[in-house]
């Protein structure tokens, strides 16, 4: 239990190995005091170790309650679990103090590009994030923002009073984006400098995203 802190949990310069796996799981964080730096779990490594396939990162049933600035921050991690793509009991869940707060992001990966094909992929699956109040302004706060980081999965997650729902930023293909519920947004989905690409490969099927109101 993480009570009135700066940051939760920081993970800095992780041992990237085959076979080694760091796992988050089963934490309850809360914090009371609108402080601009305040993070729940953040884990960063200098560069990215583009050989290693595993999934060797994984964030599960973590619950966030009063954050203000970042929810679950990764940067330099290939292949990462964030929730799960199937079983509900994994998800985390992100709760903001307010949607102006400038610059929040529930889920952000920065240069976190998967190695391949599934399961060699970023994977940020049911997982809830929501901001309490109207958001004003696009930048004020974000759900899920992918940076630089192709070959991610964002499905079944949902997002409430976001400034912009799902953010993707220089990011080309291909990434997946399904099953999503976005609500009360002024961007429900945005692409900066961004091409994910077909929405599945060879856009066969529809990917049933919701957008509600619209």
């Amino acid at each position: 239990y993480f009570n009135d802190f700066k940051t939760g949990i920081y993970a800095y310069s992780n041992l990237e190995e085959q076979g080694k796996m760091i796992t988050i799981s089963k934490n309850l964080f809360n914090w009371f005091s609108n402080t601009s730096g305040v993070k729940g779990i953040v884990v960063q490594n200098a560069v990215v170790n583009t050989s290693n396939t595993l999934t060797w990162v994984t964030i599960q049933e973590n619950s966030m309650f009063n954050m203000y600035k970042k929810g679950i921050w990764l940067t330099n991690i290939p292949n990462a679990l964030i929730g799960d793509l199937s079983n509900i009991t994994y998800q985390n869940t992100i709760n903001f103090s307010s949607s102006a707060n400038l610059g929040a992001k529930g889920i952000q990966v920065q240069w976190c590009a998967g190695t391949g094909t599934s399961p060699n992929v970023t994977t940020i699956g049911l997982n809830g994030v929501s901001f309490v109040g109207t958001p004003t302004t696009t930048n004020q706060s974000y759900g899920i923002s992918i940076e630089t980081s192709p070959n991610s999965i964002v499905s079944n997650n949902s997002v409430v009073n976001a400034g912009t729902g799902i953010n993707f930023f220089n990011t080309d293909p291909v990434s997946l984006v399904t099953c999503n519920y976005v609500q009360n947004y002024l961007y429900g989905f945005n692409l900066a400098n961004s091409n994910i690409g077909m929405q599945p490969t060879g856009g066969a099927t529809a990917q049933d995203n919701q957008w509600w109101p619209v």
